[in-house]
């Protein structure tokens, strides 16, 4: 008895520090960006751009160009992990309806796998120095302010908390990113095809609702434009601009990953660990819990006694009844022959 009680105990400490490793130590660490992330989400708006041709004349109430509907697809992957670290390739592309290409920029960036703040860049890894995030918010947002890199002028601004509100059914932190300076992005440069005349400014503003579970962006409001100073021309000249947000169908699919992602964490952060500390204070409990004594062997043998105390009292009396009975058949005899 005594050593299932002891095994019991063990039982139970081990189930509880199970429940804190799994709380604190385990879900942390596996919260992490995968090694083959490969995601890829589409924004749908307009944009325009003018005519350079109508520029280079001077004539720029024709040099204004018409909005026309576009689509923006931005995929992500990792193409390499080195402990914490992740480098993932971005590439954004902005097309026309009808497929013709408008825009493409590529970046290289290495990130920690959990809070997504820059990492130092593996040996050999052509990532890109930046300070602040870029690729998404940590696995485990906040509501704060973070940092934020803007790859346009290569500046470091701030994702500034807002609000938090339910958004298509979810709880989301709504975050603010606004970003100006001279273009720095030589690939966004060589995109403007008058560069040789001009000074390019750029100018964007960018919402983010994150979910607060899982860290997905559920949707993305984003509005830039690029304008250039011309010699000769007062006033700068918008070369470009932009208006988009998620498509019905990466909102649905940003929503249901959200969705998919919040109850597993869950699992994982709350449901196991309550779930073995429940067991363990149970097996606890068993442990200590008094054992049913048994009577003494001394309150038996009273009882014993008493019982047979009145096993004698009955045989006395049985015998002081026969005693009498003899007794007075004794006597009914005597008198009777003595009648007649």
């Amino acid at each position: 008895m005594r050593t299932t009680r002891l095994l019991l105990a063990a039982g139970a400490a081990i189930l509880i520090a199970a429940s804190v490793a799994v709380r604190f130590v385990a879900a942390p660490a596996l919260v992490e960006i995968p090694a083959n992330l490969d995601t890829t989400v589409q924004l749908s708006g307009t944009a325009s751009m003018p005519d350079p041709t109508a520029i280079r004349s001077g004539n720029l109430a024709a040099a204004v160009g018409s909005a026309f509907p576009v689509i923006i697809t931005n995929r992500a992957r990792v193409v390499s992990t080195q402990g914490d670290t992740a480098v993932i390739a971005s590439q954004s592309t902005v097309t026309r309806t009808d497929h013709t290409l408008v825009q493409t920029m590529t970046h290289t960036w290495a990130v920690n796998r959990r809070t997504l703040y820059p990492a130092p860049p593996p040996p050999g890894s052509t990532a890109e120095s930046h300070d602040g995030l870029v690729v998404g918010f940590p696995l485990r947002p906040q509501s704060q302010d973070y940092p934020w890199w803007d790859p346009t002028t290569q500046t470091t601004t701030t994702a500034r908390y807002l609000r938090t509100e339910t958004y298509s059914g979810r709880q989301a932190y709504v975050y603010a990113v606004h970003a100006s300076g001279a273009v720095q992005d030589p690939q966004l440069a060589k995109s403007i095809p008058l560069r040789p005349l001009l000074g390019l400014t750029s100018t964007s503003d960018t919402t983010f609702w994150v979910d607060t579970a899982s860290s997905y962006v559920l949707n993305v409001d984003q509005t830039s434009q690029v304008t250039v100073s011309i010699a000769g021309f007062g006033l700068p000249v918008t070369v470009f601009s932009l208006k988009a947000q998620y498509t019905p169908q990466t909102a649905t699919t940003m929503h249901d990953g959200a969705q998919t992602a919040g109850r597993e964490l869950d699992l994982l952060r709350t449901v196991a660990p309550l779930v073995l500390l429940f067991a363990g204070i149970t097996l606890g409990a068993i442990a200590i819990r008094p054992r049913n004594r048994e009577k003494p062997v001394a309150g038996r043998g009273m009882r014993l006694h008493r019982l047979r105390s009145d096993a004698q009292h009955r045989r006395i009396r049985v015998r002081e009844h026969d005693l009498g009975s003899s007794r007075r058949l004794h006597s009914g005899g005597a008198g009777g022959q003595a009648d007649p």
